[in-house]
Formats: structure tokens, sequence, C-alpha cells
């Protein structure tokens, strides 16, 4: 999402969301920030995919969880 315009605040996580996820999982926020720094808007900074921050809190691991999330064959139909 290039400009997502009205949805701004609801693209992902920002990095005021995600700091505190960090710490409160005992995850390293530098680290997370190089795995998953996704877009940056000028209003709001970093915007970090929410699927991506769930995914490493919960199991305590960073990975490539976007490729977990619904396939460029699927969503072509949608195109």
């Amino acid at each position: 999402m290039e400009n997502p315009r009205a949805l701004l605040d609801y693209v992902g996580f920002t990095e005021s969301e995600v700091k505190p996820l960090c710490r409160q999982y005992n995850m390293d926020y530098e680290e997370c920030r190089e795995w998953y720094n996704g877009y940056f808007f000028q209003k709001t900074g970093h915007v970090y995919s929410p699927n991506s921050i769930v995914m490493a809190m919960l199991s305590r691991q960073y990975d490539d969880y976007w490729n977990q999330t619904e396939t460029y064959d699927a969503l072509r139909v949608y195109c």
C-alpha cells in the first residue's frame, strides 16, 4: 500500500505500538526493526505488518511470516 490515505491508521502497527510489545515479550526492538521495518509514511513513520509482529511475539522468533499469508494467485482474482 503506497498511499493509504484515510486508511493510514489501519495499515499496520506503528513504532509506538511495536516497542511496548517488544518489551512485553522480551524481544529486541532493533532486531525487530531490521526484520520488519515495512512501509514508511511521512505522517506516522515506519509501519509494521500486524501478522509478522504478532507471530514473532507469540513464537519469540523473528522469521518471514509474510509468506504465510494469502498467495498472490489467490489475490490476483481481485485485481
